[in-house]
């Protein structure tokens, strides 16, 4: 018997200080899909296809990631801060750079 189900995507956040109460939100083709927390795993299906991913908290977004996803396939992303470590000592640096908050990468 020859199960085929819509492809997966998994995005898994990193648990860190910064924004650790807050959620980003997930888009998928430019519409809202969901909202994943510090530390939090989350599991979307998508049609087969191209898609896109990015992810946005309050004016800032992370990079827009471009992707092709087929049948019984899973596709995984990991996302977090790019405030870390000595860099919290240049928040203010990062309230005006939007596009460098939040990073979403591909596993």
């Amino acid at each position: 018997m020859n199960i085929n189900s819509n492809p997966k995507i998994i995005i898994s956040r990193t648990s860190q200080y910064v924004n650790k109460l807050r959620s980003y939100k997930v888009y998928v083709d430019n519409k809202v899909v969901g909202k994943i927390k510090d530390g939090e795993e989350l599991t979307l299906e998508v049609a087969p296809g191209k898609h896109s991913i990015y992810l946005e908290i309050d004016w800032c977004k992370s990079n827009n990631i471009k992707f092709d996803s087929m049948q019984n396939e899973i596709t995984q992303f990991n996302c977090g801060s790019n405030i870390k470590g000595s860099k919290i000592l240049f928040t203010c640096f990062y309230l005006f750079s939007k596009n460098k908050w939040v990073y979403l990468q591909k596993s």
